[in-house]
């Protein structure tokens, strides 16, 4: 089966005049490869689901990062087993939904880790010991208390990626032929003075194919 290889940059990654270098040189050489329509760019990164939901095969995920975007609290597991998910968990929903084989988070020094409680709930993801999960939906719809109960499907334990850490890019991910490549401002956590960063590369994509910019509207 295909093992599609998927770049994900967010710009908040970018803290250096380096970082953007790097970034932009790894973006560039996967540009003239990657189809027009399997490039997304948006502000929020929860929107790289969009991008690859539907593909068929295996996922290989390098997401250059300032935040792992596993997730962050144990509440979002259930809500993201119901195919919810925010730009700082949609890896776990990925992961419950789809066949991701690996995630390879390229972080700064200072990004904070994926705590080893974290890894424990996550592990914990993949044994099937409910065969149900009981959702709160005022995490889910306004001012609904109504519990949602679902059924849980063999889907959502079936495959256990392989998450690594790498501390900055390592030279070994320009030589990676991506199938799809993603792109997010992250306005949240970008300073503004580097909102051209993320509209240096939207510019480049727009230029080399030649077609209207595809950009996820909010």
């Amino acid at each position: 089966m295909k093992v599609n290889n998927i770049l994900s940059i967010d710009i908040d990654y970018c803290k250096s005049t380096r970082d953007f270098q790097e970034v932009f040189e790894i973006f560039c050489r996967n540009l003239f490869t990657v189809d027009s329509d399997k490039i997304l760019f948006s502000d929020y990164h929860v929107d790289i689901i969009d991008l690859i939901k539907n593909i068929e095969g295996a996922l290989d995920i390098v997401n250059i990062d300032d935040h792992h975007d596993i997730f962050y609290d144990d509440t979002q597991i259930p809500v993201c087993r119901n195919g919810i998910a925010d730009s700082s968990c949609w890896v776990v929903c990925l992961c419950m939904h789809a066949e991701v084989k690996n995630y390879r988070w390229v972080s700064q020094d200072f990004s904070e880790a994926f705590s080893s409680e974290l890894i424990d709930q996550f592990d914990n993801l993949y044994e099937k010991n409910s065969m149900y999960d009981i959702v709160d939906s005022r995490n889910i719809l306004f001012g609904n208390k109504k519990a949602v109960t679902e059924r849980m499907s063999g889907s959502y334990i079936k495959y256990k990626p392989s998450i690594t850490r790498d501390i900055h890019i390592d030279k070994e991910i320009f030589n990676i032929d991506f199938d799809y490549i993603f792109v997010c401002k992250s306005p949240d956590y970008t300073p503004k003075e580097n909102y051209f960063m993320y509209n240096l590369l939207k510019s480049a994509h727009a230029e080399y194919s030649k077609k209207p910019k595809k950009e996820k509207k909010i």
